[in-house]
């Protein structure tokens, strides 16, 4: 299967899903949610952007503390519940996976909560969030289960999700710096936390080649 019927399948997955979506949300999800918008200090006046925002979980707890709220997802269903809720935030319909669509060096804080398994290629979703982070922006990739959890409710639910599992973190770790991340700390307990910080100096060496 191409990469193309991949995202249609996983976008029909989702869709399909929109409506009833909130009524599967447990305490952990909220729990975990409101300590992601907590990791990022002074963020009154900050950009953050939710990747795979779903109908906005995170939303409130990032309007609560951001200056300028974006969210986006694949789904246009969960998109249109997500901006019904909370008109506030800037919701969008996009594959992230595609095409970042955002502006270069934008957002200072961008969160990917609940959702990365679902990218079929890792590597052009984090490419893509180095490109409109800010020098020294964070990434944050969270999920309100642990790894293992989280795999096994994947295959349990089988059908489009079925092969969706968050990769070790040898492989997150590799991956994170290929796309041009450093300071990748990763905490695992009942739920799971990345965050890694955007590499100024490789902005730097990019602009100095041009340059010559």
């Amino acid at each position: 299967m191409t990469p193309h019927n991949n995202s249609a399948k996983i976008k029909n997955f989702f869709s399909d899903k929109a409506i009833n979506w909130d009524k599967t949300h447990k305490v952990n999800d909220f729990t975990t949610a409101m300590n992601i918008s907590l990791i990022y200090k002074n963020s009154k006046n900050k950009k953050v952007l939710d990747v795979g925002c779903g109908t906005g979980i995170m939303l409130p707890f990032l309007l609560a503390r951001f200056g300028d709220v974006y969210a986006c997802d694949i789904s246009s269903k969960m998109t249109k519940i997500a901006s019904k809720k909370y008109p506030l935030a800037k919701v969008h319909t996009i594959d992230f996976e595609k095409n970042s669509y955002y502006r270069a060096s934008y957002f200072d804080v961008i969160i990917i909560y609940n959702a990365f398994p679902h990218f079929i290629s890792k590597t052009k979703v984090l490419s893509n969030a180095n490109k409109i982070l800010k020098d020294g922006g964070t990434l944050i990739i969270a999920h309100s289960l642990g790894r293992r959890e989280l795999n096994l409710l994947h295959m349990r639910v089988g059908g489009a999700v079925v092969s969706h599992i968050l990769p070790d973190n040898g492989s997150l770790k590799d991956i994170l710096k290929k796309c041009g991340f450093v300071k990748i700390k990763i905490v695992e307990k009942n739920n799971f936390i990345l965050t890694a910080i955007k590499n100024k100096s490789l902005q730097k060496k990019a602009l100095n080649s041009k340059a010559l």
